[in-house]
């Protein structure tokens, strides 16, 4: 699916005071009767230094999705958050760019590092989560022979800016903690359960392609092989597996969350294999923890064979 821009422009974006006001009014006025050629040249020297001024810059990389100009709007916001590398919404906007451009690894990692950045920012997880999902279906699509087309996804572009606050309307800390307290956890619990379920789909779409290195990829570094196996037996033992058969289908089913936090998530599921001669429903559980912002399975236990 293509991506769907819509830019709107936020004549509350600047603080008062700051030095580039009218430059950036003048831009506003420009890029809203799209007056492109104008409003590159108004900026162009606003931009070139090594620190362009944050509410220009981003309101140009807005402008140049706007106009068709996607290389131009990745170039600058790469080089915003060289310069402003704590501002989670370039990042935010960067992974649309390359999501909609079908360059789905690039937008996964560029997301992942906006969360570094802000790791509460409830727009990252969903964009995050929708990425998980579209390398999932990429990666079954491939598996099955369906197509080798890249898979896009439309994202959520981020429109404003969240800029520092003037010293005089600073609040308490005390209050920003009921501020943060309040954030609807629900959602973020949800949030948090579909990023799981996405990345066990995406670890069981490589198992289905063979393609063992990212199906190993997606096992933490504090995985625990079974029957006392050392790592590297282990992996050797499940190349095999993987490489041996003609071809393999793997569902999962019946997923469900038995415990969330932040950091691990417990999780049931029936999971069907099938290879030419062979096939089987297993139920199993799986122990996820968070490796930096991707999750990865640290315990995998087989509870019983379905008949």
């Amino acid at each position: 699916m293509n991506c769907r821009y819509s830019i709107s422009i936020i004549t509350g974006l600047l603080l008062a005071g700051l030095v580039y006001a009218g430059d950036y009014e003048a831009l506003q006025d420009y890029v809203q009767q799209k007056k492109y050629a104008e409003a590159r040249q108004l900026a162009g020297p606003l931009l070139a230094g090594d620190k362009p001024p944050l509410q220009i810059g981003f309101l140009v990389a807005q402008m140049e999705v706007q106009a068709g100009q996607p290389a131009s709007a990745i170039t600058l916001y790469e080089k915003l958050i060289q310069a402003y590398p704590e501002q989670a919404e370039l990042y935010n906007n960067l992974a649309v760019i390359f999501a909609s451009q079908g360059e789905l690894a690039r937008a996964q990692q560029t997301l992942e590092q906006g969360m570094q950045t802000q790791a509460e920012y409830a727009v990252l997880y969903k964009n995050l989560n929708l990425v998980y999902l579209a390398r999932a279906n990429s990666s079954y699509s491939k598996a099955i022979n369906l197509t080798d087309t890249p898979e896009t996804v439309g994202l959520v572009v981020l429109n404003e800016l969240s800029l520092p606050e003037p010293e005089h309307t600073k609040v308490s800390p005390a209050s920003h903690q009921v501020q943060a307290e309040s954030v609807d956890n629900k959602n973020k619990a949800e949030t948090v359960q579909q990023a799981a379920f996405a990345m066990l789909e995406s670890w069981a779409q490589a198992w289905a392609a063979q393609k063992v290195d990212e199906y190993l990829g997606f096992y933490a570094e504090s995985f625990q092989p079974p029957r006392g196996l050392s790592r590297p037996a282990w992996q050797r033992e499940r190349r095999q597996r993987l490489t041996r058969p003609a071809w393999i289908k793997v569902e999962l089913t019946d997923m469900k969350e038995l415990h969330s936090s932040p950091e691990r998530v417990i999780v049931e599921l029936v999971q069907g294999y099938q290879t030419p001669g062979y096939q089987d429903r297993t139920r199993k559980q799986f122990i996820l923890g968070l490796a930096g912002q991707a999750w990865r399975i640290e315990k995998e236990v087989s509870i019983g064979i379905l008949r």
